[in-house]
């Protein structure tokens, strides 16, 4: 057999390459994951899902995603739900909102929030309080508000269990970190450059009232905060891309067989040292963030990353000490 067509017969590879053979997806579960790369990897450039754009694409997306998991279900032969156990919490959260906003009785309201009286002190029916504005009887001090952020809050609870749900095998947990390591970078990648290049406005050219891209690198985030917190969730999934994909091209070269060649030229290049760069771009982005918090976090996530890679003997203890001195 010619090593072309061993080529072809060759089982897919992992990291950049293409996983072991599977049976095809079913459209819909297409359509779902199309849905979850949106979340992933749009979403973030979308004022991070914050101000009313983006509380409207993360409800979209949502809508999107649970509509077509649904619609896959009526079509299975074997519908079924998997229980995670974070139901009773997701409960308990629209419960949260609905005391918030609830007329609640005074000795109730005064009981769960004694400062409320003092902090409206005009919201009284005491006549040498009152100014005749009436009585204040709910927790929240923007019940409308808090009513609106129920609606954000039940499509990432959907965007969960859909998740929960949908990734059933390691390739779909590969492929959902995967996602989350590209939309790190990129959009790491374009807070850098918007940071350098800055002429305080957001993508050059939207001027936000209350902050400007001067100070810090934050991408489409209004708050550097939150723009280095979601690069420090993205940078553990993409420490796990360098390993993996490192260890792959190891085992490629050790096998010496025709079996499994190990890629060269570009594309073994690419394969090797590609989530590597991915990481150090992340890495700059952050430092350019500026946000201690958001280092804090990343340190602590890949430390943790880190010491489960050493005990599953996937990182040398020397490289994961370099790291973590780092």
């Amino acid at each position: 057999m010619s090593a072309s067509s061993q080529r072809r017969n060759t089982p897919a590879l992992d990291g950049w390459g293409q996983r072991a053979a599977q049976p095809p997806r079913e459209w819909t579960l297409r359509l779902v994951d199309a849905g979850f790369a949106g979340l992933i990897l749009i979403l973030p450039f979308v004022w991070g899902g914050r101000q009313a754009l983006g509380h409207l694409s993360v409800v979209l997306l949502a809508g999107w995603t649970a509509f077509w998991w649904a619609f896959h279900q009526i079509r299975s032969e074997t519908p079924r739900w998997r229980f995670c156990g974070a139901e009773p919490l997701c409960i308990l959260a629209i419960a949260l909102v609905a005391l918030q906003t609830v007329a609640l009785p005074d000795s109730l309201k005064d009981q769960l929030s004694p400062h409320i009286d003092q902090l409206l002190a005009g919201w009284t029916d005491q006549p040498d309080e009152s100014i005749g504005i009436g009585l204040w009887s709910t927790l929240s001090f923007a019940p409308w508000q808090t009513w609106s952020d129920l609606v954000t809050l039940i499509a990432v609870m959907t965007i969960f269990f859909v998740a929960v749900q949908r990734l059933e095998t390691a390739a779909d947990v590969h492929r959902i970190l995967r996602w989350v390591s590209l939309s790190g970078c990129v959009t790491g990648t374009f807070g850098i450059a918007q940071y350098l290049t800055s002429n305080g406005l957001f993508y050059w050219f939207y001027q936000h009232p209350d902050t400007t891209t001067d100070t810090a690198a934050k991408a489409a985030f209004t708050n550097a905060n939150h723009f280095a917190d979601f690069l420090a969730m993205a940078l553990p999934a993409q420490l796990w891309w360098s390993v993996t994909s490192f260890q792959q091209i190891a085992k490629w070269r050790d096998a010496r067989s025709m079996n499994h060649p190990a890629p060269d030229g570009w594309r073994g290049a690419v394969i090797e040292w590609g989530p590597f760069l991915i990481l150090v771009l992340t890495l700059c982005a952050l430092v350019l963030s500026q946000s201690r918090g958001g280092l804090m976090a990343a340190g602590v996530g890949m430390s943790v990353v880190s010491l489960l890679f050493w005990r599953q003997q996937l990182l040398d203890s020397r490289i994961g000490l370099c790291m973590l001195a780092a």
